[in-house]
């Protein structure tokens, strides 16, 4: 996890580590361009309000939130999200997997299988 002075800098160092978010108060995903707005936004808005958190965290997964005081108190604002082909790699994984045990199965272990 890495801290940062404003909320932009942190969403930028979010940027080169994933590609969308879940923003969480709102429930609607961010690109890069709109985690940047946002990440200004609220540096705006703790300015105005001279309510300044300790620190703005990138994790390093790339959500992205912010602390009063401790790390392990932090408030994860923008959440990240796989791409496709994250997930798609990770399915194919599991399904290699899952042949490379049955390939060790004898002919009646399988029957019992496909019986259930």
């Amino acid at each position: 996890m890495q801290r940062y002075e404003s909320m932009k800098e942190a969403a930028i160092a979010a940027t080169t580590l994933c590609h969308n978010w879940l923003v969480k108060t709102e429930g609607s995903v961010a690109d890069p361009d709109t985690l940047l707005i946002l990440a200004e936004a609220f540096d705006r808005e703790f300015a105005d309000q001279n309510n300044i958190p300790a620190a703005f965290l990138c994790s390093k997964e790339g959500a992205v939130g912010l602390t009063f005081d401790y790390e392990y108190n932090a408030q994860w604002l923008l959440y990240p999200l796989c791409d496709e082909s994250m997930i798609q790699e990770e399915v194919i994984a599991n399904l290699e997997r899952d042949l490379d045990r049955l390939k060790e199965l004898g002919t009646e272990e399988l029957q019992e299988i496909w019986k259930r």
